[in-house]
Protein backbone atom coordinates (compact mmCIF):
# COMPACT_ATOMS: atom_id res chain seq x y z
CA UNK A 1 0.00 0.00 0.00
CA UNK A 2 1.09 3.50 -0.62
CA UNK A 3 0.33 4.59 2.74
CA UNK A 4 3.10 2.50 4.27
CA UNK A 5 5.76 3.47 1.92
CA UNK A 6 8.63 6.67 2.45
CA UNK A 7 8.29 7.50 -1.37
CA UNK A 8 7.19 10.39 -3.69
CA UNK A 9 4.22 8.67 -6.22
CA UNK A 10 3.44 9.89 -9.48
CA UNK A 11 0.77 8.80 -11.10
CA UNK A 12 0.90 8.20 -15.35
CA UNK A 13 -0.57 9.93 -17.63
CA UNK A 14 -1.09 9.26 -21.51
CA UNK A 15 -1.81 12.70 -22.37
CA UNK A 16 0.03 15.08 -20.40
CA UNK A 17 -1.23 18.24 -21.70
CA UNK A 18 -5.33 16.61 -20.32
CA UNK A 19 -3.67 15.56 -17.26
CA UNK A 20 -1.51 19.18 -16.18
CA UNK A 21 -2.73 20.39 -13.57
CA UNK A 22 -1.00 23.61 -12.24
CA UNK A 23 -2.18 25.02 -8.70
CA UNK A 24 -1.71 29.30 -9.45
CA UNK A 25 -3.46 29.93 -5.97
CA UNK A 26 -3.14 27.21 -3.26
CA UNK A 27 -5.90 28.93 -1.07
CA UNK A 28 -8.33 29.14 -3.53
CA UNK A 29 -7.98 25.47 -4.79
CA UNK A 30 -8.04 24.32 -1.06
CA UNK A 31 -11.59 26.56 -0.60
CA UNK A 32 -12.62 24.84 -3.87
CA UNK A 33 -11.79 21.35 -2.85
CA UNK A 34 -13.35 21.48 0.50
CA UNK A 35 -16.42 22.63 -0.87
CA UNK A 36 -16.49 19.87 -2.54
CA UNK A 37 -16.13 17.29 0.37
CA UNK A 38 -11.97 17.00 0.59
CA UNK A 39 -10.58 17.12 3.56
CA UNK A 40 -7.38 17.87 4.27
CA UNK A 41 -4.51 16.77 6.67
CA UNK A 42 -3.59 17.87 9.90
CA UNK A 43 0.64 18.04 9.90
CA UNK A 44 1.91 17.04 13.46
CA UNK A 45 5.78 17.96 12.62
CA UNK A 46 7.97 20.37 15.16
CA UNK A 47 8.46 23.22 13.01
CA UNK A 48 5.22 22.98 10.98
CA UNK A 49 1.92 24.40 11.34
CA UNK A 50 -1.34 23.53 9.29
CA UNK A 51 -3.81 26.93 9.18
CA UNK A 52 -7.41 26.26 7.05
CA UNK A 53 -5.58 22.95 6.26
CA UNK A 54 -2.74 24.46 4.73
CA UNK A 55 1.24 24.57 5.99
CA UNK A 56 3.78 26.82 4.51
CA UNK A 57 6.85 24.25 4.58
CA UNK A 58 10.35 26.44 4.48
CA UNK A 59 13.22 25.63 2.27
CA UNK A 60 15.17 26.53 -0.81
CA UNK A 61 13.63 25.57 -4.34
CA UNK A 62 16.56 27.17 -6.26
CA UNK A 63 14.81 25.79 -9.45
CA UNK A 64 11.77 27.54 -9.02
CA UNK A 65 13.36 30.87 -7.57
CA UNK A 66 11.43 30.85 -4.14
CA UNK A 67 11.52 30.39 -0.81
CA UNK A 68 9.65 26.89 0.06
CA UNK A 69 6.14 26.86 -0.74
CA UNK A 70 2.84 25.98 0.19
CA UNK A 71 1.33 22.39 1.22
CA UNK A 72 -1.45 20.69 1.80
CA UNK A 73 -2.87 16.74 1.82
CA UNK A 74 -5.22 14.68 1.72
CA UNK A 75 -6.33 10.97 1.04
CA UNK A 76 -8.35 9.43 -1.69
CA UNK A 77 -10.86 7.17 -2.04
CA UNK A 78 -8.02 4.13 -1.15
CA UNK A 79 -6.42 5.72 2.01
CA UNK A 80 -3.27 7.19 -0.22
CA UNK A 81 -1.98 10.28 1.08
CA UNK A 82 -2.33 12.73 -2.08
CA UNK A 83 -0.08 16.47 -2.05
CA UNK A 84 -0.07 19.69 -3.91
CA UNK A 85 2.40 22.05 -3.12
CA UNK A 86 3.02 25.90 -4.45
CA UNK A 87 6.52 27.54 -4.69
CA UNK A 88 6.72 30.68 -2.91
CA UNK A 89 7.91 33.19 -4.60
Amino acid sequence: MLKDGRVATRLPAQDLDRARWEVDDLRATVTELKERGVVFEEVDIPGLETVDGITEVPGNYPSKGGKGELAVWFRDSEGNLIGIGQPLR
